[in-house]
């Protein structure tokens, strides 16, 4: 009698638990359903209709009647030899100058707030100060940074060609020249974007152990070797973080151009979104608009991969040269 009454007991405190369990899995998912609700219905929902909607005509301004076309409007991207084909020639042109904008910023944006973060951590006289400097521009929209520059860079009453003009010397013509405009792009962006990426960095080198380098400085190591075999493999995840993020951020570039030169001259910054944006809300193309998004989207994913498989591989030769010493 006495067994089976513990039996029950056990029985007992086993259903109980399990009920304490499922109120508290309740209660998290209660938390959790808002935020659901609104991903699944601006992100989730929006990518598969955008998918659905590669494959078919569809007209958001309603002139011609929905229809699935398969793969139709893939291949109307890659058809590259129509002269007729003027999808095709705006799609390339405009990755092309989205890609080589990329190519530009991308290297300065990760290389420049490491160095800073590298000497902030340093902690020289006014760290603080010079921390919060280059983190300003950070927090200021896109519109006032345009507003800013555009008065620097601007012909005629522009900051530094009025300089220019009252020496006497002739204009510079920043937003007009196309190589000079490239660099007006790249410039802005740097100095827009670089804080975020500078404080990705110092919580990097703070979580590095400080004994590391006085271990290397008693066996003769340098600061440059120093830095090139204990602080770059310490920051290997923030170096993920920062590829990844950035190269998102400038394969998106859409801002920037607009506001500064409006893709100009002659269309030579027209970015890929610039060219998704007409297409969209002038023509009102939607299929083919959302092809050009998702091959944007597939183009980003596999750099993803590529740069998170590169750092990896490095970070693994480092591992095995510091074995081998």
């Amino acid at each position: 009698m006495g067994y089976e009454m513990e039996i029950e007991r056990e029985k007992a405190a086993r259903v109980s638990l399990r009920q304490k369990k499922i109120r508290s899995n309740l209660t998290g998912w209660l938390f959790v359903a808002p935020f659901l609700l609104v991903f699944v219905i601006f992100t989730i929902y929006p990518f598969f209709y955008g998918i659905a909607m590669s494959f078919c005509r569809y007209d958001v301004l309603g002139r011609v009647d929905t229809e699935f076309i398969g793969f139709e409007n893939y291949q109307t991207i890659f058809e590259f030899g129509t002269e007729a084909n003027h999808w095709a020639k705006d799609f390339w042109n405009g990755l092309g100058n989205t890609a080589l904008f990329a190519v530009l910023t991308i290297p300065f944006i990760i290389v420049i707030p490491l160095m800073f973060a590298y000497l902030l951590n340093k902690k020289p006289w006014g760290f603080r100060f010079f921390r919060s400097l280059f983190f300003m521009p950070t927090v200021l929209s896109l519109t006032t940074t345009a507003i800013i520059w555009r008065y620097i860079f601007a012909t005629g009453n522009g900051f530094i060609n009025s300089i220019i003009s009252n020496a006497g010397g002739k204009e510079i013509p920043f937003l007009t020249d196309p190589i000079l405009v490239w660099v007006v792009l790249v410039v802005v962006t740097i100095w827009w974007t670089i804080g975020t990426n500078m404080v990705i960095f110092q919580a990097g080198l703070e979580e590095i152990d400080t004994s590391l380098y006085e271990a290397a400085s008693t066996d003769g190591a340098g600061t440059f070797s120093q830095f090139l075999h204990i602080t770059l493999p310490g920051l290997r995840n923030q170096f993920v973080i920062c590829f990844i993020t950035t190269t998102v951020a400038e394969f998106n570039v859409y801002g920037q151009p607009l506001m500064l030169t409006q893709g100009g001259p002659s269309k030579s910054t027209y970015s890929l979104i610039m060219y998704i944006r007409d297409y969209l809300f002038q023509r009102g193309q939607s299929g083919i608009v959302a092809a050009m998004g998702l091959l944007l989207g597939l183009i980003l994913v596999v750099l993803s991969i590529l740069q998170n498989v590169m750092l990896k591989e490095r970070k693994g030769r480092v591992r095995r040269e510091i074995r081998k010493a």
